[in-house]
């Protein structure tokens, strides 16, 4: 046999073998499972959810990470708010302000009348990387194609060179990357076996999101309030004037789109307002500036809620959850009355 035929009758199996892998990811285990994670699915669907126009009716949507997931029902909202809105919950676990970041432009192609940003401190602290799945995942909901020219770059913080890279990779090698998608799919099944105290949620469920269904205390309560102060020194020592700058970004954008811009200071557990307190001022301080500048809405929830309406040292019970949606819900005028910036305490 010539070295040419001895090389493809070693190579050919090899290349079909990986051929068949790739058709079965491509048209079975995709369409099936996704990405395999259920928050890596969110950001896909929400990226469909925003090809459908948002202005055929008066509408809100919230935006933001875990404290949004768990403390807003868009039902909720809308039942408590001034007749004729539609509300909508696109929260995402994790989807801090370099996820805001993505998401924003898309967002507002899409024509809500109005966003809600509930925001934490550490919001004008350095956010977490986008990540590797996430960046992939975001490909695959469109976003990074809803960037206006000069969008990214300049890389915002946690959205570096190499996330933007993968954000703007063809879908195709978006698609590769989630070839992990049964191993995926299987570990998050674990996880929602093994872990109490949650329910498995609905990546396209965009009225009541939430993940955790107790409360804890005790020692491990008191863990978690630790780490999260701990967080707030760590994330404000640098300094917050860049991230400050980048979240004033995002809402003149939204301003500059059309919709107005609502900011919602986040409840606070009583044992953390201490040391929160400084970093919480500055950001009211910042975000009652913006509205005024930007025609929006500005409503303070720090001290909202006693430690009865918390499920854990930031994310909110049920309690906490009707509460905070309530709080919200007052905050709104009339869908024909929005234009002027106001305040609510």
């Amino acid at each position: 046999m010539s070295p040419t035929l001895s090389f493809a009758f070693c190579s050919l199996p090899a290349v079909i073998g990986l051929l068949a892998a790739i058709a079965i990811h491509m048209g079975l285990v995709l369409p099936a499972v996704g990405t395999g994670s259920p928050d890596l699915n969110r950001m896909i669907a929400l990226g469909v959810r925003l090809e459908t126009p948002l202005d055929e009716e008066p509408t809100l949507v919230f935006l933001g990470d875990s404290l949004t997931v768990e403390g807003i029902d868009a039902e909720t909202v809308r039942e408590a708010a001034p007749p004729g809105w539609r509300v909508f919950n696109f929260a995402i676990n994790g989807g801090d302000r370099a996820e805001l970041d993505i998401i924003i432009p898309k967002v507002a192609k899409a024509k809500p009348t109005a966003v809600c940003m509930i925001l934490r401190p550490l919001s004008i602290a350095y956010p977490p990387d986008v990540g590797v799945d996430g960046a992939y995942a975001y490909n695959l909901g469109g976003f990074a194609k809803a960037w206006p020219a000069g969008w990214i770059p300049p890389y915002p913080p946690g959205v570096s060179k190499k996330y933007a890279e993968m954000l703007q990779e063809s879908t195709l090698e978006a698609q590769l990357h989630f070839r992990t998608a049964l191993q995926q799919l299987i570990n998050s099944r674990i996880r929602q076996v093994v872990r109490s105290g949650f329910r498995s949620n609905i990546s396209d469920d965009w009225q009541a999101p939430f993940n955790m269904t107790t409360s804890i205390g005790g020692d491990l309560l008191n863990k978690h309030l630790r780490t999260l102060g701990d967080e707030l020194v760590d994330g404000v020592a640098a300094g917050t004037s860049v991230h400050e700058a980048d979240l004033e970004r995002l809402v003149a954008h939204l301003h500059s789109q059309g919709i107005t811009p609502i900011l919602v200071s986040s409840p606070t557990h009583p044992k953390l307002r201490e040391i929160f307190g400084p970093t919480a001022e500055k950001f009211a301080a910042l975000a009652k500036a913006w509205v005024a500048k930007y025609g929006g809405i500005y409503a303070d929830a720090h001290f909202l809620l006693d430690e009865t309406g918390f499920a854990d040292g930031q994310h909110l019970n049920e309690k906490g959850r009707n509460l905070l949606s309530r709080f919200v819900a007052a905050a709104l005028p009339p869908p024909d009355q929005l234009g002027k910036g106001s305040d609510a305490k």
